[in-house]
């Protein structure tokens, strides 16, 4: 029999959709070893997140005690409320030297594609950087978050943070438009949580039509075009 602790995360008075992940992963864990579930708020709106938190929802580990971190997008968020105790826990702790003087996003933090529910994500099919303009504006006609596979990001097209896939960013939008991504592995590994997976892409064999629900086997640069006057 074996306890399991999970910490909550909250950021500027939100909890993060993560939290609700870790506590599907820790009922999991729990389950499996006969234990109980306990989750931490640690400051911030205590009581408000602690009743947010009390949601009902497998993961071998061998040994008396564990710390793990998940990585978001891998567990579906816990849902619904269940029976919980909700204990307020006074800890003291030595003054510190540290203070929080405010929050910055890195690495172009303009947008969290985490978050998006729609995202029209582009590869090396886009050619030349100079075409990403086609795709931005597909995005804008649909209401979307431009994201992408990592070549683009290491070509210096787009930052970092707009980086789907296993260095980059987990999603699971409600909608995923891959435009000229080929669908290999590490890219998969970041948008396959997707509700509904759409591909464009020249080559029939792709891998990225294995995982989706629509695919239009075609030149994006004749198919992009067409879906923004249809939808701006």
């Amino acid at each position: 029999m074996a306890d399991v602790l999970v910490v909550a995360e909250h950021r500027r008075g939100d909890l993060r959709d993560v939290s609700y992940e870790a506590i599907t992963a820790g009922r999991e864990l729990a389950d499996a070893r006969d234990g109980d579930l306990h989750v931490a708020v640690i400051a911030g709106d205590v009581d408000g997140f602690a009743e947010d938190l009390k949601v009902e929802t497998t993961v071998d580990v061998d040994g008396d005690r564990h710390v793990l971190t998940i990585r978001g997008g891998e567990w579906a968020p816990a849902e619904g409320v269940g029976d919980a105790t909700v204990e307020a826990v006074d800890v003291e702790l030595p003054e510190s030297g540290a203070r929080v003087t405010g929050f910055e996003e890195v690495g172009g933090g303009d947008v969290d594609i985490a978050d998006a529910d729609v995202l029209v994500s582009v590869g090396r099919g886009i050619e030349e950087e100079e075409n990403l303009e086609l795709v931005e504006d597909l995005a804008d006609a649909l209401g979307a978050t431009l994201s992408s596979s990592r070549p683009i990001v290491d070509n210096g097209w787009l930052p970092k943070n707009r980086q789907v896939g296993q260095s980059g960013k987990v999603v699971t939008p409600d909608v995923y438009l891959a435009v000229g991504i080929s669908g290999a592995v590490q890219h998969v590994a970041g948008m396959k949580g997707a509700e509904t997976i759409i591909a464009i892409n020249t080559d029939p064999n792709a891998p990225i039509f294995d995982i989706a629900d629509y695919g239009v086997v075609g030149d994006l640069f004749e198919v992009v075009p067409e879906l923004i006057d249809e939808f701006a």
